[in-house]
């Protein structure tokens, strides 16, 4: 429950970002920034994937006969927070420290 507390939490605070980044940076017209506002679009997808990823492991994922599934979804849930913290550390810069394909490239996984 306390990771999917954490996650819930944590995609509030994406959706804010995104729409703080939206009114501040791109107003009502495309711009250069665009490929930033998809980083958002997707942080706030990954987060909610992850909080509810949590929920379905604790009632699918609790009986010892089937170790081999449990493992391999622990493992792509751990990948999907490794992802989620890189492209979350991205959205958190200043658009001038940020390397727009670096972005593009994790978006686009």
């Amino acid at each position: 429950y306390e990771r999917y507390q954490a996650h819930n939490m944590a995609q509030q605070v994406a959706e804010k970002a995104k729409q703080k980044f939206i009114d501040d940076k791109l107003g009502n017209q495309s711009s250069p920034n665009a490929f930033l506002k998809d980083a958002h679009d997707q942080l706030v997808e990954c987060r909610r994937v992850l909080k509810y990823t949590f929920s379905f492991a604790y009632l699918n994922m609790t009986d010892a006969s089937n170790d081999v599934e449990k493992r391999t979804f622990e493992y792509h849930q751990g990948m999907l927070e490794r992802f989620t913290e890189n492209l979350s550390e991205l959205c958190e810069k200043a658009f001038e420290e940020v390397d727009s394909a670096e972005v593009i490239n994790l978006t686009r996984v």
